[in-house]
């Protein structure tokens, strides 16, 4: 299926090379499937169009960190896009990672409990990473709080199922 709107993107990028959406979703779905120079090539396109376009700042910054390519050209993106959207929950979480594998891990747990608290956002990724962030911080019972939420909302995740087993 994935394959399938890469096609359709790359027609619809032909026909508008000027397209902040088109970009953004070919850019979006390389990047699922590992092709990562070639979404990092248009993300950087798109920027040059739209150099606050907040989305492809959060996307780029995210897959930056995410993948340990440049943590900190990508948490300066992420500062960009939430300069553009303060309020947004992936984006703090982005700023959360970057934290993270800044090695700033109350930091990130402050965002992330933030997010999942306050917001009540219950996205599988944001329980994910503040399980890590416990972790890290030696707040084990608080991990497994967070790996079980992992749980509730994808009762077969893997990396859930192993942390929760290895807590008890």
């Amino acid at each position: 299926m994935r394959l399938q709107a890469i096609g359709w993107l790359r027609q619809a990028y032909a026909a508008d090379t000027m397209s902040a959406d088109i970009l953004f979703n070919l850019a979006v779905n390389l990047e699922r499937l590992d092709s990562v120079s070639q979404a990092l090539s248009l993300f950087e396109k798109l920027l040059v169009l739209e150099p606050k376009n907040h989305r492809a700042l959060n996307y780029l910054g995210y897959t930056l960190v995410d993948r340990k390519l440049d943590v900190e050209r990508g948490s300066a993106l992420i500062d960009s896009a939430l300069a553009e959207n303060p309020a947004d929950p992936a984006y703090l979480d982005s700023k959360a990672w970057a934290y993270y594998h800044q090695g700033k891990y109350d930091e990130a747990r402050q965002i992330l409990e933030l997010i999942t608290g306050e917001m009540g956002e219950s996205h599988l990724v944001y329980w994910e990473h503040l399980a890590e962030v416990y972790e890290k911080l030696q707040l084990f019972d608080k991990a497994v709080f967070s790996w079980r939420k992992v749980l509730e909302i994808n009762p077969r995740h893997v990396e859930a199922l192993k942390h929760v087993s290895s807590f008890s």
